[in-house]
């Protein structure tokens, strides 16, 4: 039996496990695109990625996000001043996912960090579910 003045011990681990999970933010689960990709959807998701990986440029292709949610950036490296570096990258390349809120806003997410930013000003459809089934059978002659 504890003494009286440490008897508060005992409900430490329940008080430190509900402060523990305030901080988790929870993530969107509708995987999202958008139908009508455009300069301006580009110019906010480079942006966005721009101050997300503390990098200076990035080079995004006119319709990110619209065949898929998933986005695998691959990272451009040099040797010496301006040669490119041969071999293989052994680093793993930053993956993001855009997912949609159900309202239609626009939330990008990384999975290895759990970060999660809001693109403002721009709207997002739910992705399609296509299963692995499907994607053979379209692409597969008939």
């Amino acid at each position: 039996m504890l003494p009286k003045r440490l008897r508060w011990l005992k409900l430490a681990p329940f008080v430190i496990a509900g402060f523990g999970c305030q901080g988790i933010k929870t993530i969107p689960q509708e995987p999202a695109w958008f139908e009508t990709p455009s300069a301006h959807t580009r110019e906010v998701v480079e942006s966005t990625l721009v101050s997300a990986l503390s990098v200076a440029t990035i080079s995004l292709s006119q319709n990110v996000f619209a065949d898929s949610h998933v986005l695998v950036l691959e990272r451009g490296t040099t040797q010496g001043i301006g040669r490119p570096q041969t071999g293989r990258s052994l680093t793993v390349p930053p993956r993001f996912e855009l997912y949609t809120d159900g309202n239609g806003s626009c939330i990008l997410h990384r999975p290895a960090t759990m970060e999660q930013w809001r693109l403002n000003d721009l709207r997002c459809l739910p992705a399609p579910d296509i299963s692995a089934a499907d994607r053979i059978s379209t692409l597969s002659p008939r």
